[in-house]
């Protein structure tokens, strides 16, 4: 725990362009950040450093990547949509080793559709194997998935909590999950809303324990539940979806808390049981549990 508070003083978050319009509860003042936990937030008011980088990218490494890809994810769209996947990805995590960031909160929407005509779904998805990439410019979560990923050593994902039934909840996102936390098969889709733009990944995470995860907006408190993935139904969606269930409440009652206690739509999903670690780790942090 003391290597994770030593590391959280030090860090360094990229923001890409900003906030997704009109997601306000994803908004998190930089002072707070700073005073509360020392954490950097470093903003990028447009695409035109990645633009820069990609451009100057090695076609070789660009080739090297784009195979090694190949042999665990399908491709049955047009392969340029890989290519440029995988430039955006090397541009982030070079930019990453420039600015010695841990975390990246990137605007996905509008901006990568109207300036690299892509959605970037897929390349957030093989950065964070290395780089925790948060969606639509959510620093908070950009924070939980660095927070989790030091504690457990694995790849975490952020997912919308997207319905509930008796027994569990839905969580699910475009299709930015880290391919090693999925199970096969994984397959390169275009992007939902817009058929004939890649690039997403469609995959449905491996079953087993895991946490879930959210600040409050004004680090107030925060959630940690753990719970178990399965799949009782055979509907297929596109993009990264899980149903999870063994929850220690009812699941319309979590619906309620998040809406109460004023959490964002975000959920970090992590796998194993983190509760204590992370109870322990924000005990120091001056950061209380409302639910654990």
């Amino acid at each position: 725990m003391l290597k994770v508070l030593k590391d959280l003083k030090n860090l360094k978050i990229i923001q890409l362009v900003g906030t997704a319009p009109g997601f306000f509860n994803l908004e998190i003042s930089e002072e707070l950040l700073k005073s509360k936990l020392g954490i950097e937030i470093k903003k990028y008011p447009s695409l035109d450093i990645l633009i820069e980088i990609i451009n100057s990218l090695d076609k070789n490494e660009i080739e090297k990547v784009k195979e090694e890809i190949k042999k665990n994810i399908n491709i049955p769209i047009e392969e340029k949509w890989l290519e440029e996947g995988v430039k955006i990805a090397l541009a982030m995590e070079e930019l990453a080793q420039k600015e010695k960031t841990g975390a990246i909160a990137s605007r996905c929407w509008p901006d990568f559709r109207e300036n690299l005509s892509i959605f970037p779904c897929f390349s957030f998805a093989i950065v964070s194997e290395k780089i925790p990439v948060s969606c639509e410019g959510d620093i908070l979560s950009a924070l939980g998935m660095y927070i989790l990923k030091k504690i457990s050593g694995k790849p975490t994902s952020v997912l919308d909590l997207v319905y509930y039934d008796n027994k569990g909840i839905v969580l699910w996102h475009c299709g930015n999950t880290p391919p090693s936390i999925t199970k096969p098969p994984l397959n390169l889709d275009y992007q939902f809303n817009h058929p004939g733009m890649g690039t997403t990944l469609d995959s449905k995470f491996k079953e087993g324990e895991v946490t879930l995860f959210a600040f409050n907006q004004e680090l107030r408190n925060y959630l940690a539940i753990s719970a178990k993935i399965s799949y009782p139904f055979e509907n297929k969606f596109r993009g990264s979806y899980a149903y999870i269930s063994d929850l220690p409440l009812p699941p319309k009652e979590l619906f309620d808390l998040i809406l109460k206690e004023g959490f964002p739509h975000h959920l970090i999903l992590s796998y194993g049981d983190l509760k204590n670690s992370i109870r322990k780790l924000l005990y120091w942090l001056d950061i209380p549990s409302v639910f654990i």
